[in-house]
């Protein structure tokens, strides 16, 4: 530092004499301009020296942490400071004293650290009103080394942690779990995505088009060919057909009134959840009483559920019935067959009713047609 300050203070005076030739100017004038670069070099190295003591004393400091090797987390270490090369200079030196006996540094102290850091940056608290208008505090946490203990014996992490309880304490409530129905000890988590970004994105509308009508009047055909008009716009959907969804998610399921009630249930959960996520979802299944369809309906949030009423008559449909239920139903096979011995409740103000007085009179296609025109009228096909 001293020779470079003593070049540019006589190259400076060289410059400056005017029995010099004009060459010998520019050359120490150059000369006189690296040797500014060198000396602001120099105080640049310094000032990065004095960071790294910095930095060094603050992970070597006054604490003790009580943790297995194999749990710590490089990628933590990392995250504790703003700077990675300054992380990897100390991590090496600290590495050295350590493996040479010499300096009271451990790794634990690194990890210490970094915990440290990761606790001011990433615990934040963020309170979500659902649409019951209930709260929900959704808490971040740090980068965790698990259910450790911790032994802390400088009076700075003391005050941290002290302080980082204080301000939690009135969230402690809203952090704890809770039972629904049968399920205990849970907690609901928030997506960051919301709904709107999902629809955004799929430049579409979520809803459930909930079709109901007695076997055989064209249900499941009708959201099948609707399915199909969505898809060749380029729209996300699906169907969730009964018949189907009797083979796994309901496959423990039969045809009594209580399996039946419970088989609405959950057919309208999946359909709810998947409106959330902006598809466009056909059910098609009897659903024969009004207050299982009206429970799906409250359990959605507003326009999503869409009735639609397949009114087909008895006659039409045990003229066509497609896999002979009805016939055995006549017979006495089947017991409990809805229409024949067994109520179907026909909704009292649907969204849409699909009317058909005798066979032929409309095609399935001439149906998805209509059910399309009212999606787009209606504005869910698109955000």
């Amino acid at each position: 530092l001293s020779l470079s300050l003593s070049l540019t203070y006589s190259l400076a005076l060289g410059a400056r004499c005017p029995f010099r030739s004009s060459k010998t100017k520019k050359v120490n004038f150059v000369s006189s301009l690296l040797s500014l670069l060198l000396l602001l070099f120099f105080l640049q190295k310094q000032k990065s020296f004095e960071s790294f003591e910095t930095f060094e004393s603050r992970i070597s400091g006054k604490a003790s942490y009580s943790l297995n090797q194999s749990t710590a987390s490089i990628s933590s270490i990392m995250l504790s400071s703003s700077s990675p090369g300054l992380v990897f200079s100390s991590l090496g030196k600290l590495l050295r004293q350590r493996s040479s006996g010499s300096g009271c540094c451990t790794w634990s102290s690194m990890c210490l650290a970094a915990q440290m850091r990761t606790e001011e940056n990433l615990v934040n608290s963020t309170s979500h009103r659902d649409e019951r208008g209930g709260e929900r505090s959704i808490r971040g946490t740090g980068l965790g080394f698990g259910n450790v203990a911790r032994e802390t014996t400088g009076a700075d992490f003391v005050g941290r942690r002290r302080a980082s309880s204080s301000s939690s304490s009135s969230s402690t409530e809203e952090a704890s779990t809770y039972n629904v129905g049968a399920a205990t000890n849970i907690k609901w988590h928030e997506s960051p995505v919301t709904r709107e970004a999902r629809e955004r994105s799929l430049n579409q509308r979520g809803c459930v088009l909930w079709m109901t009508g007695l076997s055989g009047s064209g249900k499941s055909t009708v959201a099948f060919t609707l399915e199909h008009l969505l898809h060749e716009k380029g729209k996300t959907c699906y169907v969730l057909d009964g018949d189907n969804l009797r083979h796994g998610l309901n496959k423990d399921l039969g045809f009594s009134a209580e399996s039946r009630e419970e088989n609405i249930r959950r057919i309208g959960e999946v359909a709810k959840i998947f409106a959330q996520a902006g598809i466009i979802t056909m059910v098609s299944i009897i659903s024969p009483y009004a207050k299982d369809r009206n429970r799906a309906r409250e359990a959605m949030e507003n326009k999503d559920f869409v009735e639609v009423y397949m009114k087909i008559p008895l006659a039409v449909c045990e003229q066509r019935d497609p896999k002979g239920l009805y016939r055995k139903a006549r017979s006495g096979e089947i017991k409990g067959f809805t229409g024949i011995d067994a109520p179907y409740e026909a909704p009292q103000s649907p969204e849409i009713t699909l009317h058909v007085s005798k066979s032929g009179e409309k095609t399935p296609q001439d149906m998805a047609h209509e059910l399309l025109r009212y999606l787009e009228e209606n504005r869910y096909l698109e955000f």
